[in-house]
């Protein structure tokens, strides 16, 4: 482990294999040295993706981890694209630890909707809070119906998830806007690949809908 953590010091080259072989250790053993793979992120190299990606892995398979670092994360959503590797990484933690988005959290997320080259991954991050803590985005939902008509299909699409999300979470936060949804869907005006992700949304509380009456006695 001392060989690793030392090449993590060392050139481009040495980062990424020690980046690489730290996926295959015991997480418990890389607890000290989580500061340092999350200041690699900030790095506008390759790196970057690779410190990511070995965060992301212990997000995934022992995220208990990372818990004690969530402040780090924090304050890396600011306005680099190390915004977008943090907004990733919390939204994946609040999956199991829901108390790790708070109201800032989803503030600085929902400042990055504003850049072209962020706002589709900063929705793929509020689609999981969407599940984990969908009342957290209620103020949001505004500016989701307005990103359903974004030029970027991507962004629409993960629009789309967040709704989505939140529908089969806590469908009263969107109900009382479906109306709006609605007008998207019917607005001959619009294009077809802009009216289905309104349609998704649609269908989505209807089908939720029918389950809660088939539900019922």
């Amino acid at each position: 482990m001392e060989e690793l953590v030392k090449m993590l010091e060392g050139s481009d080259d040495e980062k990424w294999l020690a980046l690489y072989k730290m996926q295959n250790v015991d997480f418990d053993r890389l607890k000290p040295y989580i500061p340092k793979i999350i200041e690699i992120l900030k790095e506008k190299k390759l790196t970057r993706r690779i410190a990511f990606d070995l965060l992301l892995k212990i997000c995934q398979e022992k995220p208990e981890v990372l818990l004690d670092y969530i402040d780090d994360f924090k304050n890396l959503i600011c306005e680099g694209f190390e915004s977008v590797y943090a907004s990733l990484i919390i939204g994946k933690l609040s999956l199991r630890y829901p108390d790790v988005v708070d109201s800032e959290t989803v503030s600085r997320i929902a400042d990055l909707l504003e850049s072209d080259a962020m706002k589709s991954y900063a929705l793929l991050a509020l689609s999981d809070i969407a599940i984990s803590k969908p009342k957290a985005l209620s103020n949001l939902i505004p500016k989701l119906i307005d990103l359903i008509m974004d030029k970027n299909w991507e962004v629409r699409w993960n629009t789309a998830k967040v709704f989505v999300n939140m529908i089969s979470s806590d469908s009263s936060l969107v109900e009382p806007y479906l109306d709006e949804v609605r007008k998207i869907a019917e607005n001959e005006k619009l294009k077809p690949s802009v009216r289905v992700v309104a349609y998704v949304i649609l269908n989505e509380f209807r089908n939720l809908q029918n389950v809660a009456k088939k539900a019922s006695p």
